[in-house]
């Protein structure tokens, strides 16, 4: 999770955007670069992560949580019909 800006402009706007998150317990990218340019050692790149769900619907946006591949595909369904925000 970078920044969570974007969810709030995407529900201020009325924006009917459906977004992945993946909770890789923390900052994938970063880590990846340090453990490949620091020989492995690591700062700052493992994190406790909010609940997502949680965090989308205090912006007023729905989420969902899965964890299959037919879950993901139900989901991603369901966001392009135009039911991600309510409003």
């Amino acid at each position: 999770m970078y920044v969570v800006q974007e969810l709030a402009t995407a529900v201020k706007y009325r924006l009917n955007v459906v977004a992945a998150a993946f909770d890789d317990a923390g900052f994938g990218n970063m880590r990846r670069d340090q453990d490949t340019r620091y020989g492995g050692r690591l700062l700052g790149a493992d994190l406790d992560n909010p609940d997502l769900v949680t965090l989308a619907g205090s912006f007023g946006a729905e989420a969902r949580r899965v964890t299959t591949s037919d879950a993901l595909r139900s989901a991603v369904e369901h966001g392009l019909a135009g039911a991600v925000c309510r409003w």
